[in-house]
Parts: structure tokens; C-alpha cells; sequence
């Protein structure tokens, strides 16, 4: 028996329409991509309090020296990486090359122990590693300005934090994303759906909602919160431009590079007229108290902590960018 026309419409619904648009436009890993950015991104945010509400910090005023310090850990341990990746490569090139098998641990070992293949697997290393992270002076230019976006947002968001609650954080970046998901539409031509529209309006107005008690702080930590929405939705832009690889730019490895290294430029400069850089060089920790010394500890604890974080999310931004959308990764 043949079925009614309407059932057949009835079985291609606007549900099943939307799941399958849905579906042809999903990125594989988009998924894990949020998750990993979402779980670097929060234990970022409490670290940062963590380490702006220190004592001895706190005191000396040292504003910029825990953002040098995370970037400077960025690239040291960018490099560590990309340093033992490159040694695998031509380890593994060299191997083939002497008929070694590769997947044999003890064959391994025993060359390595041997020393007949360590100083030609070292030569090269670092002229594979500077390849990777410097792709020349020309396109490291055109990423300057997502650089400097960069160092701002990270600037900002720590003096903010200084002086603001942690939830209330919500609100300044419910109200990023509002001006990300509009500098999308303008800029990129990509229009939020309804839902999307619908998930932030809810967001916002929760985040505003549950942070109405907190409002007591002063105008200059509202004027960092605004700057500090300004400069991700900007950073958030210019990392989507990037991904979408309309100019010719270097890769994600050489990108997160070129953001931490540019962000130590513009900040060391100023941490050095503040006097920052002094104050870390004098200042010992051996003659104060524990909650008074620059290094105790739970100091110690939190930049390692935090260094090891700003490495992570620089990857989990780079790639939840790439897969998604910019209103996605803001949200």
C-alpha cells in the first residue's frame, strides 16, 4: 500500500533538515577542540585571580611581570617541543637511512647509547626548529596586529581581574561575544542563526543576573573589563581572518610564537619603566615571610601553573578557531 504524500514531507522535517545542515557542516574534533579550550580557559581565568590577589604582588603593584612571565613560558616550553618533535624526525630519517629498526626499543636505546647517532640527529635540530617557528619577516608583520590584539587582551583581562569578582568576569565575556558575533556578520558575512542569538541573549542576561551583587567596584576596573572585551572580540576576529588562510601566513606553531614573543616586545619595555623588572631583580625571598616573598610556594606553584596553562590554550584557541566558528569559540 503506497503512502500519503504528506508522510513523506512529514519524514523530511524542518528537524531533520537542520541535524543533516548540521552534520555536512560539523568539523571533525570540533567537539574535543571546545572542551579542551573550555577546560584551559577556566583553569586559566582561576590561576590569573589566583596569582592577582598574591600578598607580596599585590603590594609591589607587579601588574605586568605574571603576563611576561607566562608568555616567556609559552615559548620556552614551545620550543622544548618542537625541539623533541624534531629530533623524532631525524631520528627517525637517520634510522631508516642505517637499515635500524625503528619500532625496536632496545635497538633504539642502543644506538643512542652508542653516540654515533646523537651528534647528526643534534645537527639541524635548531635550524628545523627556527624554520618552524619564524616564517620570515614579512608574514611575521602581517600578524603583528593580531599580536598586539593578543598582548592587550591578556593585558586587560589581568588588571581586571585584579579588581573584580570571578563571576562577574561572565559578564565581560557574555559581552564579548556579543561584539564578536557582530564583527562576524559585518566583517565576515557570517550571520548567527536563532539560536545562537538565543543562547547569547540568555548568557547575558544570566551572567548579569547572578553578578548583580557585585557591582561595587571602581570606574577604573570598569574600564579595564571594557577594554578587555574590546580586545578579545578583536583578537577572536583576526584569529578567525588567520585560520581561514586568506593571506599567506605562517602555521599555528609559528603564529603562537609570533603572539608571545611580540607580547613580550610591547611589555617589556613597560614593565621595565615601571620599575617591575627591578623590583623582581632585587627582591629576595629568602629574608621575608612566606606571604610576603615574590617567590614562596604558592607563588612558584601558580606561574608554573599558569605558564604550563597559557602553552595549552595557545594550541586549544589556535585549533577551537580553526574548527568552529568565532562566535563559538567565544561562547
Amino acid at each position: 500500500m503506497a503512502q500519503p504524500e504528506h508522510a513523506e514531507q512529514l519524514e523530511d522535517s524542518w528537524c531533520r533538515r537542520w541535524l543533516r545542515k548540521r552534520q555536512a557542516s560539523a568539523q571533525p574534533g570540533a567537539t574535543s577542540a571546545v572542551l579542551m579550550y573550555s577546560a584551559c580557559s577556566v583553569t586559566m581565568v582561576l590561576t590569573n585571580k589566583a596569582i592577582a590577589m598574591l600578598p607580596a604582588w599585590r603590594k609591589r603593584q607587579l601588574i605586568l611581570l605574571p603576563v611576561i612571565l607566562q608568555a616567556s613560558s609559552a615559548i620556552v616550553l614551545l620550543v622544548v617541543w618542537e625541539s623533541c618533535l624534531a629530533s623524532r624526525r631525524r631520528w627517525q630519517r637517520l634510522a631508516k637511512e642505517r637499515g635500524l629498526e625503528t619500532g625496536n626499543m632496545a635497538a633504539e636505546v642502543w644506538a643512542w647509547r652508542q653516540g654515533a647517532c646523537l651528534l647528526e640527529v643534534g645537527r639541524g635540530v635548531a635550524g628545523e626548529v627556527w624554520g618552524r617557528l619564524w616564517p620570515g619577516w614579512r608574514n611575521a608583520m602581517r600578524c603583528l596586529p593580531c599580536a598586539a590584539a593578543f598582548a592587550a587582551m591578556i593585558l586587560t583581562g589581568f588588571l581586571a581581574l585584579g579588581g573584580i569578582p570571578v563571576p562577574f568576569v561572565t559578564v565581560g565575556k557574555n559581552a564579548a561575544n556579543s561584539l564578536t558575533a557582530l564583527g562576524e556578520w559585518l566583517l565576515l558575512g557570517s550571520r548567527p542563526g536563532r539560536f545562537k542569538v538565543l543562547a547569547l541573549a540568555i548568557m547575558l542576561f544570566g551572567a548579569f543576573a547572578s553578578a548583580w551583587n557585585d557591582l561595587g567596584f571602581t570606574a577604573d576596573t570598569y574600564l579595564w573589563l571594557a577594554l578587555n572585551c574590546a580586545t578579545t572580540s578583536a583578537y577572536v576576529l583576526m584569529m578567525r581572518v588567520l585560520s581561514l588562510g586568506g593571506v599567506d601566513l605562517p602555521g599555528k606553531e609559528a603564529s603562537i610564537a609570533l603572539n608571545n614573543l611580540f607580547c613580550l616586545m610591547l611589555l617589556l619595555p613597560i614593565a621595565w619603566s615601571r620599575g617591575e623588572i627591578r623590583e623582581l631583580l632585587q627582591t629576595g625571598s629568602a629574608a621575608e615571610a612566606d606571604d610576603e616573598a615574590l617567590f614562596s610556594p604558592t607563588a612558584i606553584t601558580l606561574h608554573v601553573l599558569a605558564g604550563l596553562c597559557a602553552f595549552l590554550l595557545n594550541f586549544a584557541t589556535m585549533r577551537c578557531v580553526k574548527l568552529t566558528s568565532a562566535l563559538t569559540y567565544s561562547m
